[in-house]
Parts: C-alpha cells; structure tokens; sequence
C-alpha cells in the first residue's frame, strides 16, 4: 500500500514536472512564433519601401530619358546651325574675296 502511494506521488510530480515542462516549452515557441510574426511585419515593411523607391526611380528614369531626348534634339539643332552659319561664312569670304580682286 506504502508502495503504491509512493508510486501515485512519484507519478504525480512526474506529471507535474511535464506540465512545467511543457509550459516553458509553449512559452518558447510563443515567442519563436512573435519573433517570426514581427520578422515577416519587417520585411512586409521594407518590401513595400523598395517598392515604393523602384516606382520612383522608374519616374525619374522616365523624365531622364526625356530630357536627354530633348538635349540630342537640341544639338542636332546647333549643329545643323553652325553647318549653316559655316556655309554663309564660306560663301561671304568668297564674296569678301571678289570684291578684294
């Protein structure tokens, strides 16, 4: 009888010792499953930046791609200029010329 209490209390502490066991062990993964939660906040977070920051980019990249459109245009305009002003300078010294001989 002394036998088979001592084996209930030793089964009860073991019982015990597995609750306790097992709460630490939830409490663990409790918060593996907060640190991972908040990871994923994270990166959700970062992820929506970067994107936000390529759509940026991608705008300016845009406006860039225009402005040095309009500066090639502008020196093909410049140098069809000078080509012309190259020509009426050639042909006033060939005039200038004449009328020195």
């Amino acid at each position: 009888n002394d036998t088979l209490t001592h084996k209930m209390n030793n089964a009860l502490k073991e019982v015990e010792f597995q609750k306790v066991k097992l709460g630490n062990l939830a409490r663990g993964l409790e918060s593996i499953g907060l640190s991972a939660s908040s990871a994923m906040e994270q990166y959700t977070a970062q992820e929506e930046c970067i994107k936000s920051d390529l759509a940026s980019l991608s705008v300016l990249i845009k406006e860039l791609q225009q402005e040095k459109a309009s500066y090639v245009e502008n020196l093909n305009k410049v140098t069809t200029n000078n080509a012309d002003l190259i020509q009426e300078v050639a042909s006033l010294q060939a005039e200038n010329n004449e009328l020195i001989e």
